[in-house]
């Protein structure tokens, strides 16, 4: 990797494109998808969980596939950082509400 910065910003305008485009065209408003999944996963566990907690579980989720899985598939990687920035945004209720 000769220039690992610029390589770095690649994979954050990558990260972009997939939670602006790709999966916002795919599955919706973030904010309104999380909170259809709190929803009916805090139904089924009897228990109230946040937008926040769906992305951090989610992201869990894709640690999982990482270790069990192809460990050379980086979707499962990009798609933990998606999360954890979804995460972000939600708590700041920025571009989300």
């Amino acid at each position: 990797m000769a220039d690992p910065q610029a390589y770095i910003r690649g994979v954050i305008t990558n990260l972009e494109t997939m939670l602006v485009n790709d999966r916002h065209k795919a599955h919706g408003d973030a904010k309104r998808s999380m909170k259809a999944i709190a929803d009916y996963w805090s139904l089924y566990l009897g228990k109230e969980l946040t937008e926040e907690n769906v992305c951090v579980m989610m992201s869990l989720l894709k640690i999982a596939r990482s270790t069990t899985g192809n460990e050379d598939n980086r979707d499962h990687l990009m798609d933990c950082a998606g999360y954890s920035v979804l995460a972000i945004a939600l708590k700041d209720r920025k571009g989300y509400e």
